[in-house]
């Protein structure tokens, strides 16, 4: 199934999504149709300028959620925390056999002026969550006195941003804490609030190790062409990349490339 969005100002991805599958919300919680598979997505305001969307869910069919850029890249940042868990045993990779990885568990923080497309697989375990927040409200939570140019692109910066990073076992852990938490539990606010914050710890002590090289605005037809240059290192690991056939499938020089 495919979701196609085009959020603004006053969009409700909750509200319009119970309406593209058939289902209602119940204190803010969508309970997943049979249809589609089983499970919920929950929206919850934490603190003013940081609201959480929580989808935790087993697919029957895949998902795709296809959100289409705003224009221009604006204050709003999104950060999207992302696990699917097979529910079948892998089988052994053997040196003869290509490894293939997926988006297994990835974080993305990006502007709302790059296209976001994320597939859901069926039969997977579905862990993930969209952070919204703003360059204000974050970089006075964070605080952070020396920034290299990749937070500065993030925190200060007026145009477009994308960055992945790795999920750490600690941070997959809690990021499946928060699926399973009840969020009519006394204390519950407090402690989602506290493990939304260590997580956005762990993503800018990731993003602060990063060399401080220059990194130029991104547009939406580079972000476009990066997925394409990211899907093709990741389909077989056992392959070195090769930089020259990676500019050649992305449609621009070596040069930019690196740069991107």
């Amino acid at each position: 199934m495919l979701f196609d969005f085009a959020p603004d100002e006053k969009f409700n991805f909750l509200e319009a999504f119970a309406k593209r599958v058939g289902a209602s919300i119940q204190e803010a919680t969508l309970t997943l149709p049979p249809f589609l598979g089983e499970g919920t997505i929950k929206k919850m305001r934490l603190v003013e300028d940081f609201s959480l969307l929580m989808h935790h869910y087993i697919l029957k069919e895949e998902l795709i959620l296809r959100r289409s850029a705003a224009e221009p890249a604006g204050q709003r940042i999104n950060v999207l925390f992302h696990i699917n868990a097979s529910p079948q045993v892998l089988p052994i990779v053997d040196e003869h056999s290509p490894t293939v990885r997926e988006d297994v568990h990835a974080i993305r923080i990006t502007s709302t002026n790059i296209d976001s497309q994320i597939r859901f697989p069926a039969c997977s375990q579905v862990f993930f969550m969209v952070l919204s927040t703003t360059r204000p409200a974050l970089r006075r939570l964070l605080n952070i006195k020396k920034m290299n140019r990749v937070v500065e692109q993030i925190l200060l910066g007026q145009q477009g941003f994308l960055f992945y990073e790795n999920m750490s076992a600690e941070g997959q852990k809690k990021l499946r804490m928060l699926a399973t938490l009840d969020p009519k539990a006394e204390l519950s606010e407090l402690w989602i609030w506290i493990h939304v914050q260590e997580l956005l710890c762990g993503l800018f002590e990731r993003l602060l190790a990063r060399e401080t090289l220059k990194h130029s605005p991104i547009h939406q037809a580079d972000a476009e062409q990066l997925l394409l240059v990211r899907a093709a290192v990741v389909k077989d690991l056992r392959v070195a990349p090769q930089l020259p056939k990676l500019a050649q499938l992305a449609g621009m020089s070596t040069s930019k490339l690196t740069e991107l």
